[in-house]
């Protein structure tokens, strides 16, 4: 199973939270935020930071990228030493370009193999020195038995021993693939829910204080999950005033709907029901719906106040009617706070 709350609890009152994407997670100190993520469940990455200086990168490599390389190598922990002096030697190049003096070399074990979900792996350290500071970085190229994902990653910083004493913590944490084969973990910027597998991410936002994440399934049933500021989105109204004016609205565009006051997780909230309004959905709707072939054109949406988060956090879904209480689902496996 994915993390439970109860796991979730005990690391934030640890100083730490969960950051997952794409079936990747990774525990890392709550003062590193993410500072990029990109890519696919076939490739992508992400990167954390620590005062908006990167930390961690993580990788996991397309198959395209690696095929040619695992069919030329005698076995597959040549292969993987190979991603790592390729990264190492794409690495000297940028530095040469920023005329730093960088040497690397290979790197003992950063910690015991029964703490790292990878094997065969090729550790790695380099360090950079530039005209105004100097960075140390220790990594791994490896590869996930599990899941079969290649991965390369690294954590960096100003101070060795330090940085060292981070990368043995942190990678000892790395999952690269969920631990259920039916759902899936999504954790970062403040937004923690469970998915099942396969809704894909179709795209994103991030704008001021707004974060929203859009999912999508094969039968182009979508699920959108959003995160406000509070006290930037409220002014001095509440949670009803905003969803007349800023959730209304939205929803408008693409649905004819009703909103009542609802609960979410023990707070207050707007709930949002109805359908698609465009007259060619409800007509290839109606049409399939007399040949019994049903198709994603309910909607359903929660929004509610997270007090002691400051944030307001909204669930919809676009859905088949038998299909109706999935949003609630989702809800009932959102940790919007913790205690």
């Amino acid at each position: 199973m994915e993390p439970t709350l109860d796991r979730i609890k005990e690391i934030t009152a640890a100083g730490k939270h969960i950051i997952a994407w794409q079936g990747v997670r990774i525990v890392a100190p709550e003062e590193w935020e993410p500072g990029a993520f990109s890519g696919d469940w076939g490739g992508g990455y992400i990167r954390l930071d620590e005062r908006l200086a990167p930390r961690l990168v993580i990788r996991w490599l397309p198959e395209d990228s690696t095929d040619k390389l695992f069919r030329k190598a005698s076995s597959r922990a040549e292969a993987i030493k190979q991603v790592a002096d390729n990264y190492l030697a794409s690495l000297e190049k940028s530095q040469t370009k920023k005329r730093n003096d960088l040497v690397h070399e290979r790197a003992d074990r950063l910690l015991p193999r029964r703490s790292l979900d990878v094997s065969p792996a090729s550790f790695f350290r380099w360090r950079s020195k530039g005209r105004r500071e100097t960075v140390y970085g220790v990594g791994f190229a490896g590869e996930c038995p599990t899941s079969g994902r290649i991965l390369l990653c690294e954590c960096t910083g100003e101070d060795e021993e330090e940085n060292q004493r981070s990368a043995a913590e942190l990678l000892s944490t790395l999952r690269p693939y969920p631990q259920s084969d039916e759902a899936v973990l999504w954790s970062t910027f403040g937004l923690r829910f469970v998915l099942p597998k396969e809704w894909t991410l179709a795209g994103s936002k991030l704008t001021g204080g707004r974060i929203e994440f859009r999912f999508k399934r094969d039968d182009d049933s979508q699920v959108v999950v959003q995160r406000w500021i509070a006290n930037l989105s409220l002014g001095r109204g509440d949670l009803v005033a905003w969803a007349k004016k800023q959730l209304a609205t939205d929803l408008r565009r693409e649905f004819q709907f009703r909103m009542e006051r609802g609960r979410c997780l023990g707070h207050d909230a707007v709930l949002a029901e109805g359908t698609i309004r465009a007259a060619k959905e409800r007509v290839v709707h109606s049409t399939r719906k007399f040949l019994k072939i049903e198709t994603p054109f309910h909607l359903v949406s929660r929004a509610w106040h997270c007090e002691p988060e400051n944030k307001i956090f909204v669930v919809r879904a676009v859905c088949k009617e038998s299909e109706k209480e999935f949003a609630d689902e989702i809800v009932a496996r959102f940790v919007c706070h913790v205690e």
